[in-house]
């Protein structure tokens, strides 16, 4: 697994697009090889590519969201660059969550 030597929050638009295609391709080989671990890395750096990709303020404070291949709803609390903060309704305690992980929910 090699991961590039620039940070996520210094890539541009179009590199970030370029990274998350290759975490979906090398995220695919690690299931296909049957290494989880390595899965979960790249699939953690492609939220985090997405999250950078996103404009922190269009996440509302004091809404429920629904987490990305999870069945946990999330209360924003609070926003620290690409990172929201809030609670995990049911769980003790604060949670942190990229931005790129949290779904709109739409009850229309």
């Amino acid at each position: 697994m090699i991961m590039p030597k620039k940070l996520l929050s210094e890539m541009t638009p179009q590199e970030l697009q370029t990274e998350m295609e290759l975490c979906q391709t090398s995220a695919k080989k690690a299931i296909d090889d049957g290494i989880i671990s390595e899965y979960q890395v790249y699939e953690q750096r492609y939220y985090m590519a997405k999250s950078y990709l996103m404009n922190p303020q269009d996440v509302q404070l004091d809404v429920t969201y629904g987490i990305e291949n999870d069945t946990n709803l999330f209360v924003t609390k609070s926003l620290r660059g690409v990172l929201a903060y809030g609670k995990v309704l049911g769980q003790k305690g604060e949670k942190a969550y990229p931005i790129g992980l949290l779904v709109p929910l739409d009850f229309d």
